[in-house]
């Protein structure tokens, strides 16, 4: 079932809220919990493990470091998509779509989004242009909830009401 919240931040998120935001997600994934809080970002992802067992953890930051990505759901192209982007030089360390779509965006930017097939929500943290790629599937299987206030942008797909992590 998988989850992940974030935003981009204009205030700090103490170890009490952080627990919060846990404590909230844990239901959508059981085997994993991990967040990374960056000078601009906090991205938080609950995992409940189907593929790439092993190492294929979230947030997943690119080889290059500069991208950053939370993701749920299933790129039903990707095998065909990893393929492709081995024979142009691209190197993976996992199994999964998730790289996938962190090697999709570092080549193609957000056009990438034109080569997917699947149900899906991500976001994407460039981290020197500071500035966030977000999408879901164009049929909203896997749902993308945002809003805006003074603390900052957040995003959730845990449910109707944007859960303010």
């Amino acid at each position: 079932m998988c989850g992940f919240c974030g935003r981009v931040k204009r205030t700090y998120m103490d170890s009490v809220e952080l627990h919060r935001v846990e404590e909230r997600m844990h239901h959508r994934g059981p085997d994993d919990f991990r967040y990374v809080q960056d000078s601009d970002i906090d991205f938080y992802f609950s995992r409940l493990s189907i593929q790439d067992l092993s190492n294929a953890h979230q947030p997943m930051q690119s080889l290059s470091k500069q991208y950053l990505i939370v993701f749920n759901g299933e790129i039903y192209n990707y095998v065909e998509l990893r393929q492709s982007l081995i024979e142009e030089g691209y190197y993976f360390q996992t199994e999964g779509d998730t790289e996938v779509l962190l090697a999709l965006y570092e080549v193609y930017g957000k056009q990438m989004i034109y080569q997917l097939r699947g149900m899906f929500a991500f976001a994407i943290w460039d981290r020197v242009e500071r500035e966030l790629f977000a999408a879901r599937d164009p049929f909203g299987i896997k749902p993308f909830y945002y809003d805006e206030n003074e603390d900052g942008f957040f995003s959730s797909h845990l449910n109707e009401n944007v859960y303010r992590c």
